[in-house]
């Protein structure tokens, strides 16, 4: 029973998070090889966030395409956080109805793993929810500044 829920689970995440005709991924440039020096990850958070702050700060030449773009990203990864939490609590949730108390170890670390994986969703849910409201300030702070220009250009 087992094997065939993992061999699904094998089969159709790649399915839904390599969906190619509304992926548009940029990929950072690699570093050269023998590069002795490692920079930092140019997709970390602080790194997105301050790179962000900055473009924003100078000339407001960022483009709210990007801030859709991005907003787009956390709802597809949103999505697929549900998708593989709702396969792991299904696959830990069987586990306990289907073992009974004969296989206490093996029962114990099921509930061990449910118990993970949901304090892991709540946590990530709320990170994606912590992001998703700052670009909405970041779009907001965005048009006004537009409309701040704009006003001083007619009056």
């Amino acid at each position: 029973m087992f094997k065939y829920i993992f061999i699904l689970i094998l089969v159709f995440l790649p399915i839904f998070a390599n969906n190619r005709e509304q992926c548009h991924v940029m990929t950072p440039p690699l570093a050269p090889l023998g590069a002795k020096e490692q920079a930092p990850d140019p997709l970390s958070r602080s790194v997105v966030l301050s790179a962000l702050n900055s473009v924003l700060s100078e000339n407001m030449s960022i483009d709210p395409r990007q801030i859709v773009w991005m907003r787009s990203q956390w709802k597809r990864f949103r999505l697929i956080l549900c998708i593989c939490t709702g396969i792991a609590w299904l696959v830990c949730c069987a586990g306990i109805i289907l073992l009974g108390r004969e296989d206490l170890p093996i029962l114990l670390s099921m509930i061990f793993m449910l118990l993970v994986v949901t304090g892991l969703f709540i946590y990530l849910l709320w990170m994606t929810r912590r992001e998703l409201k700052s670009l909405d300030r970041q779009a907001i702070e965005l048009r006004a500044q537009a409309l701040r220009a704009e006003g001083a250009k007619t009056g």
